[in-house]
């Protein structure tokens, strides 16, 4: 069972798993959540074990796959991510992330029952592929410990995200999949971000002075203002003139094929931060000054660019036409029409669905109170003291990640109100 996480979030277990508890207000033992209502569906009652299982194992990929994300997003471990409150609204991870577990719990049921309307089923080709999934899903001791499932839950909750994903597929395969290049076009830049340090010593010790003066000395702090503001006036122009003959020289060593990196490196010391950025995909959409200006060069020109931030680009378009890129633009543009054409249609199908209903006093014995994966290549680093610095990155590797992995980042935040039959 394969989670995409730009469909689902993560619901996690308690604590207190390795005491056969779940933790929260109310604590039910492993053994009682098979008997558990923690939901119905019409006549039919959810059972906690099958929610808690499904919560466990979203909880252990989201953590798996997103982690870095969750480390951008000011997180200091699993633990802090889920307690977030990203949007200021009093809603946390932990709470989006329940509530897209019991959203995925229900759109499953309503897919199956349309299966059972319009006479789909698993084929025996589909049914050895779902004994497969599971048998590896078994041999994974800690996600079978996490979730508390035994193998006939597993294969219970396998099949039916089997066959609700083919009724997905049945519901979307009309979807239009004709999309101009024009407007996925992508294009690949490398540049080299040039920017003044940050240093606010000077203008904290100014305000300090600034405070200890008396009114008798007013005008000859007024005179030294003055003169300090024009010293530091000629001060900015000269690291100002010295950057942008940094970025005169950089172009030409990029012209003459010297590595990005290399570059950086040269600069290590300069009185000025350089970052170097490779593999930067960039579209016609794209609105930032820099990338607007790279997306007029052909490819193998470079040209530099002083932004209104102070901020000075030394770019290098390396294609006219990023193959790769430019196909998962048309892949995802694809898959973004497949999901509105099911929202749209499975909204009408809930309008005629049996009444959901949550029992959320036994839901909330659910909680994100213990991580669910465990690196154990970044837990050995941690006991050893070695965990920080194998975290570091430089500032410039940061912003690469940030400018790449934003839209992940937003989706996990925002993973509860959108549908995921297609990850099933």
């Amino acid at each position: 069972m394969k989670i995409n996480w730009k469909k689902y979030t993560a619901a996690v277990l308690t604590a207190a798993m390795t005491t056969g508890l779940l933790g929260g207000c109310a604590q039910i033992s492993i053994n009682d959540a098979s008997k558990e209502v923690v939901a119905t569906y019409g006549d039919e009652n959810i059972y906690l074990d099958e929610a808690r299982f499904m919560a466990k194992y979203n909880q252990y990929q989201m953590e798996e796959y997103y982690g870095p994300i969750m480390r951008m997003m000011g997180a200091a471990s699993y633990e802090d991510y889920w307690k977030m409150d990203p949007y200021g609204t009093g809603t946390t991870m932990e709470d989006q992330a329940k509530t897209s577990t019991m959203q995925q719990i229900l759109q499953t049921r309503v897919l199956c029952d349309k299966a059972e309307t319009d006479g789909i089923s698993l084929t025996e080709e589909e049914t050895a592929k779902v004994t497969e999934a599971v048998d590896q899903f078994m041999a994974n001791e800690r996600l079978v410990e996490i979730t508390g499932a035994t193998r006939e839950l597993a294969e219970r909750i396998y099949t039916q995200n089997a066959l609700a994903n083919k009724v997905y597929e049945t519901m979307v395969q009309d979807v239009d999949t004709n999309v101009d290049e024009a407007e996925v076009l992508r294009k690949t830049l490398e540049y080299i971000k040039i920017t003044e340090p940050t240093d606010t010593t000077a203008s904290e010790e100014t305000t300090a002075a600034e405070t200890e003066s008396t009114e008798t000395e007013s005008q000859e702090t007024d005179a030294a203002g003055e003169t300090a503001a024009e010293t530091e006036s000629a001060e900015d122009t000269e690291l100002r003139n010295s950057m942008m003959e940094a970025a005169e020289a950089i172009q030409t060593e990029i012209e003459s094929g010297t590595e990005l990196q290399t570059i950086e490196d040269e600069y290590a010391e300069a009185e000025f931060n350089v970052n170097s950025f490779a593999d930067v995909a960039i579209s016609a959409a794209d609105t930032e000054d820099y990338k607007t200006t790279a997306w007029s060069l052909s490819a193998g020109e470079c040209a530099i660019v002083e932004s209104d931030d102070g901020s000075i680009y030394v770019l290098h378009l390396l294609n006219d036409r990023d193959e790769e890129k430019t196909q998962n633009a048309i892949d995802t543009e694809i898959e973004n029409r497949r999901t509105e054409l099911f929202q749209t249609r499975y909204e009408e199908l809930t309008n005629h669905a049996p009444t959901f209903k949550v029992k959320d006093d036994v839901w909330e014995s659910v909680t994100y109170q213990e991580t669910a994966y465990v690196d154990e290549t970044t837990e050995a680093a941690e006991t050893t003291g070695e965990g920080e610095s194998a975290a570091e990155t430089t500032s410039g590797e940061e912003e690469s990640q940030e400018e790449t992995a934003g839209e992940s980042a937003s989706d996990a935040e925002s993973a509860s109100d959108e549908t995921a039959a297609s990850a099933n």
